[in-house]
């Protein structure tokens, strides 16, 4: 039996995590903490990273700045620390009802703080056989459409119809933003801004943040709603050869990582594995 409202016991490779979880019980007062590890992939450059999932009530969340502010102590001083926040009551609902992403992350073996007195919801035995085909299926239908985009790009690319190639790529991106919004988030965003695209799949596989930065996708979304209407000449403002090529690392990196977190919260069995991982020691009663 552990203390309600008290840290787990973590292992010794999360110990400099301590003081800023500590930090966040007292400022944020979440009412439950997950910890898990993406570990690196080094042959194609890929950074490994923690996530910090917050479950937090939502009628009590903190002013935006100070949420802005432990996202910046992340970022700046502890860098391969990420940090998302999620409803508390989406959490426990997503559990109950087999939520891809809620399902999977949000599972007792990766809880490490909990201040509320009821034990943390389980997603029924039954739907887990057929949650990895969904989420496989559908991000294989999404990426599919992204990779004939970047495709349709490169063909125009040899033409040198560099305003349609930015419109393909634009597409492209898009199409793979939602691949994993719609796999693990089980949501269809209706927007074609790529920045807000990108932040809500980094949510979900954070991984991803360090791929094509956000002024040039504001860059590419400007081009896609001007392009449209025909007012410039995209190579004004981006450099079309540089952008097909990131994209097309991106393409390739993400199926990468996707794959190495399904293979971390799945297995190679098709089913999620039922010992916890080593790195946190968690007690099992919390009531």
């Amino acid at each position: 039996m552990r203390q309600i409202g008290s840290l787990l016991q973590l292992s010794a490779r999360y110990a400099s995590l301590k003081p800023i979880l500590e930090l966040i019980i007292a400022s944020i007062e979440p009412n439950r903490i997950f910890l898990l590890d993406s570990p690196p992939i080094p042959e194609h450059g890929v950074a490994g990273c923690t996530e910090i999932i917050l479950a937090i009530d939502m009628d009590r969340t903190p002013s935006k700045k100070v949420l802005d502010g432990f996202l910046r102590l992340c970022c700046t001083r502890m860098q391969d620390v990420i940090l998302s926040f999620h409803s508390s009551q989406q959490v426990e609902v997503g559990l109950e009802n087999g939520h891809p992403y809620y399902s999977t992350h949000c599972r007792e073996e990766f809880l490490v703080f909990s201040a509320s007195p009821y034990r943390l919801p389980k997603t029924p035995e039954a739907i887990f056989p057929n949650l990895k085909t969904e989420i496989l299926e559908s991000y294989e239908k999404n990426t599919a459409k992204a990779s004939a985009f970047l495709d349709n790009a490169k063909q125009n690319k040899k033409k040198q119809t560099n305003n349609l190639v930015a419109l393909m790529l634009h597409q492209c991106l898009e199409q793979l933003y939602m691949s994993i919004i719609h796999a693990l988030g089980g949501d269809c965003p209706k927007s074609h801004n790529l920045v807000k695209l990108k932040t809500k799949a980094s949510k979900y596989l954070p991984q991803i943040r360090q791929y094509i930065d956000a002024s040039t996708l504001e860059l590419l979304t400007t081009t896609h709603q001007s392009l449209t209407a025909h007012r410039f000449d995209v190579d004004e403002i981006l450099d079309i050869s540089v952008l097909l090529d990131e994209a097309d690392i991106l393409l390739k990196t993400v199926r990468t990582i996707f794959n190495k977190r399904i293979e971390i919260l799945f297995g190679e069995t098709g089913s999620l594995p039922l010992c916890k991982p080593k790195s946190i020691e968690v007690d099992k009663d919390e009531a």
